[in-house]
């Protein structure tokens, strides 16, 4: 994984089209290990999850339009981006951003990791 900025990955989201494929309660580690499964084993588990793309963003968020299924047209966002890690990671299953949440909380022992794949 490369660490980029906020920005670099805010601007990575709103150039095209991209996936949820990683939202858990995971560190970054595991993050990783679950972005490199197995390609067919990644596509299967990924199909059903529409696409989205940014139409907006500032410091704290990055809202995006939902481009497919019932939910084409709606709204959705990505907030509480303050004090977050970013990074950008390749591999055979595609180009992703991922966001660590787990310094926003350097005190407690939690760990949240979400990732994007981009199209």
């Amino acid at each position: 994984m490369k660490k980029i900025t906020k920005k670099e990955g805010q601007l990575n989201l709103m150039k095209g089209k991209s996936k949820l494929v990683l939202n858990g309660y995971v560190n970054l580690d595991k993050a990783n290990e679950l972005l490199n499964m197995e390609n067919k084993r990644f596509i299967e588990l990924t199909k059903n999850i529409a696409c989205r793309t940014g139409v907006k963003y500032n410091n704290n968020e990055v809202v995006f339009e939902v481009l497919e299924g019932e939910n084409k047209g709606k709204k959705s966002w990505l907030s509480s981006l303050t004090g977050t890690k970013w990074y950008l990671h390749s591999n055979l299953n595609g180009d992703f951003v991922v966001i660590d949440f787990s310094e926003q909380y350097k005190d407690k022992d939690f760990n949240m990791c979400m990732a994007y794949q981009l199209f």
